[in-house]
């Protein structure tokens, strides 16, 4: 597991109803930016989220199966969830059943990241709890408002506002 290397800050998490943050009269941690899990097994791709992500306000733990992003989402209750749908260990479809089977994680929306067709995939990933469907390759900027359209914009902090870094030839400025 992953975490990148700034300082995860704490905030109050969004209001999900009962039992998403680990249980009845569980506390929940406090971050000031919102947190996402990123389980993709290719280092290009979890390198291109991770850091479109994280200059853009969240911040990012990474899973390289689907059994380390289980325990991930179990122990940090993030405000969303990347799942690669073709992974080790755990497909991304079988880890969001699992997180839609269990109080505590049911409401937490996940991305579903495929290189197949989404005539082929989504129909599955959308039973199985999906919130949304992305087709590989994908660019880290479509990543970026897909997220945003799910959790939103995180408040502007220092150099991690959006807009202050811009993307390029596969640098970021």
């Amino acid at each position: 597991m992953t975490k990148h290397p700034r300082e995860t800050r704490e905030r109050k998490p969004p209001n999900r109803g009962k039992g998403t943050r680990g249980g009845e009269g569980a506390k929940a941690a406090r971050r000031v930016r919102p947190l996402i899990v990123v389980a993709e097994d290719d280092p290009r791709d979890w390198e291109l989220y991770g850091k479109i992500l994280w200059y853009n306000g969240y911040d990012v733990l990474h899973a390289r199966d689907g059994e380390e992003a289980l325990d991930l989402v179990r122990e940090h209750h993030p405000d969303l969830v990347i799942l690669d749908l073709m992974m080790p260990k755990l497909s991304g479809i079988d880890v969001c059943r699992r997180l839609k089977q269990s109080p505590a994680t049911k409401d937490i929306p996940a991305i579903a990241l495929s290189a197949r067709a989404q005539w082929e995939m989504g129909p599955e990933a959308r039973e199985a709890g999906c919130t949304a469907y992305l087709e590989k390759p994908i660019g880290p900027l479509t990543v970026l408002h897909a997220v945003e359209k799910l959790i939103g914009t995180p408040p502007p902090a220092g150099e991690a506002a959006s807009g202050e870094r811009e993307w390029s030839n596969g640098e970021w400025n």
